[in-house]
């Protein structure tokens, strides 16, 4: 019970920021991305709204002086400075696309799954599988905020939970919403006791990911298909034309594998030859559910972000550019990953680091990295995984695929390795 927090006045322990004097809880305000409380102190008469400790409000708790109008602690300018307009931002437009409330039981726990960052909230969405047919929870209803980008990623549990769909781009949830905060308060007053989810990212232990709708692949006896993530907003080098170069120089070399190479993500006026492009100007509602299955058993190439979050859980294999401003990021798409060994983590999951412009990554390295684990590692690895069940003449048939294959060397590689060995020879 540790992660959910009760809305009542007994649980409720904020103080005074001026005079360390409990303060007294007078209303909940849930805007969307922000749920505030709004409460005053008896001694020095201030009144305040403050973030309620969930998700980014449990590490950034914003204190905002209403006579003042301004953040009265240190928290970041990014945080900060929504709340500090708060009027400005207010939003009485309707956004809400879709409502269906269903009262079960005496008790109700609110999910909040709003947030103007994708992968924060597919990262909440992740934490809410936790809770689906967990006996634990059994006396509970749940209310799920879900943005409509997101949906179909539930429509297997959707029958199991109360729903409020809002409708608009990410970008906008930096604002705040009167209407989700109506339908909200709307929702669970008739509820005894209500809870709010309060953990910012998941832990392993807490996900079921497999009751999400995606085809998640891990696990295949040979790779047959590369995708590439394709994003104007996340290049591989300084412009798009830098990055349009860098993936025809990669695709070319794929072309040596024999095996289907993918493009998903943002149409541009760029085009490749050999591949199959699923590349969009404007999302559909079956995009995700194409592109979804085309990630699935796949290697999944593409620019580290939240756009990855998705493929990379689909995907066998997963290689990731990490420019120099990413990484304190290290190891995001893996910390969210169920029934994955360390190991096992290590070899599906690669990065591939680069200046912050990604312009030093040698299509070259990234390619012998594919053709390593496509010719050679993939086999091992599948074998290797075998040897937990003692099945003797898989483990045997796979290494025996493994040691037949040979990574073969182009010109190029002879000529370098050349070079090495001359100038080894000679201590130059």
């Amino acid at each position: 019970m540790n992660n959910l927090l009760k809305l009542d006045t007994y649980s409720f322990d904020e103080k005074c920021v001026y005079c360390g004097n409990k303060l007294v809880l007078e209303k909940y305000f849930f805007y969307g991305w922000r749920y505030l409380y709004e409460c005053r102190c008896t001694k020095c008469q201030a009144n305040f709204l403050v973030d309620m400790p969930i998700f980014s409000g449990i590490p950034y708790p914003a204190i905002y002086d209403k006579d003042k109008k301004k953040v009265v602690n240190s928290v970041a300018d990014w945080w900060k400075d929504p709340l500090e307009n708060i009027n400005l931002n207010m939003v009485n437009d309707n956004i809400i696309s879709y409502l269906s409330i269903s009262i079960k039981r005496k008790k109700i726990i609110v999910f909040n799954l709003l947030d103007f960052v994708f992968g924060h909230c597919f990262m909440r969405l992740e934490r809410l599988t936790y809770y689906i047919d967990n006996e634990k929870y059994n006396e509970y209803d749940f209310l799920v905020i879900i943005p409509s980008q997101l949906r179909f990623l539930i429509k297997n549990f959707e029958n199991k939970i109360s729903l409020i769909e809002t409708n608009t781009s990410f970008s906008k949830y930096k604002y705040f919403y009167t209407c989700i905060d109506r339908k909200i308060k709307n929702s669970i007053q008739s509820y005894c006791d209500v809870y709010c989810e309060m953990l910012k990212y998941p832990q392993q232990e807490f996900l079921g990911l497999t009751k999400l709708n995606l085809p998640i692949r891990k696990w295949v006896n040979e790779i047959d298909k590369i995708v590439i993530v394709y994003r104007k907003d996340r290049t591989v080098g300084v412009t798009s034309r830098s990055q349009y170069i860098f993936y025809k120089k990669l695709i070319l070399m794929l072309g040596s594998l024999d095996i289907k190479v993918i493009l998903i993500g943002d149409k541009d006026k760029y085009c490749f030859s050999n591949v199959c492009d699923l590349r969009v100007e404007k999302m559909e509602q079956n995009t995700d559910d194409i592109w979804n299955e085309a990630c699935s058993g796949s290697i999944t190439i593409g620019v580290h972000g939240s756009n990855m979050l998705i493929p990379s859980i689909c995907s066998s294999y997963n290689i990731e550019f990490v420019n120099t401003d990413k990484l304190y990021n290290f190891g995001q798409a893996t910390a969210f990953l169920e029934n994955l060994n360390h190991q096992e983590t290590i070899q599906k999951y690669r990065y591939v680091y680069g200046n912050k412009y990604l312009s030093n990554i040698d299509p070259k390295m990234v390619y012998a990295l594919v053709k390593s684990i496509v010719v050679k590692m993939n086999y091992v690895f599948n074998a290797v995984r075998h040897e937990k069940f003692e099945d003797i003449d898989t483990i045997r048939k796979l290494y025996q695929m493994a040691n037949n294959c040979k990574l073969t060397y182009s010109f190029y590689d002879k000529i370098n390795s050349a070079i090495y060995k001359i100038r080894k020879f000679i201590n130059i």
